[in-house]
C-alpha cells in the first residue's frame, strides 16, 4: 500500500527519485537536508538583502 504512494502516477520523476536515493543514501540526503535548513536559518538570521556568512 505504501508503495501505491510513494510511486503514484501524479508523483513527480523527481520525488520518486528523491526517494530512491533516501534508501540508498541516507547519510548523504541527511547532510544534504541539514545543510538546506542551515542555509534556510541563515536567510532568516542575515535577510535576504545581505551576504550569507
Amino acid at each position: 500500500m505504501t508503495s501505491f504512494f510513494i510511486y503514484h502516477p501524479s508523483e513527480s520523476a523527481e520525488t520518486v527519485e528523491a526517494i530512491d536515493l533516501i534508501y540508498k543514501h541516507p547519510n548523504q540526503i541527511r547532510s544534504l537536508y541539514i545543510q538546506k535548513v542551515v542555509n534556510r536559518i541563515r536567510m532568516e538570521l542575515m535577510g535576504p538583502g545581505r551576504p550569507p556568512f
